[in-house]
């Protein structure tokens, strides 16, 4: 088997020291960015849509509340703004139905990316929902 190439991690401010837990290269393969949707609140959702695929999942773990608790919050937030060497990192959020998570919720995903954004990095939050519980406007603090 063939050792794969390593190149340099591209932005150069993006290093081991300013970023730890970074590594200091990457396969010449690995992709520069990624695409990830997360589920925080698993199968659950709010409706019981005829069409939806999802609902049967539920059954998949019975008793489970489907809740990402803020440890896996702040570790996903963190490796995936440590993984994307893109100028651009985009933080999906889909269920279930993500908004049963609460604002405080999106509140400190938001605080996380304050906290592990690389300097000069744009970052896009999105999030498909079916509007139920999005009954009163909201400001979510943006990066």
């Amino acid at each position: 088997m063939q050792t794969p190439k390593i190149i340099p991690l591209t932005p150069s401010h993006a290093v081991p020291e300013t970023m730890p837990g970074l590594p200091a290269s990457w396969p010449k393969n690995a992709p520069s960015y990624f695409h990830v949707l997360s589920k925080p609140s698993g199968a659950t959702c709010n409706l019981d849509c005829t069409y939806c695929f999802f609902l049967s999942k539920e059954k998949l773990y019975p008793n489970s509340r489907f809740r990402m608790s803020d440890e896996t919050l702040e570790t996903y937030i963190r490796q995936l703004l440590e993984s994307q060497r893109a100028p651009e990192v985009t933080i999906a959020w889909q269920g279930g139905e993500p908004t049963l998570m609460g604002l405080d919720f999106f509140n400190r995903a938001v605080e996380l990316v304050h906290t592990y954004a690389r300097p000069g990095i744009n970052i896009q939050h999105t999030m498909q929902t079916n509007g139920w519980m999005v009954h009163k406007p909201c400001t979510i603090p943006t990066v």
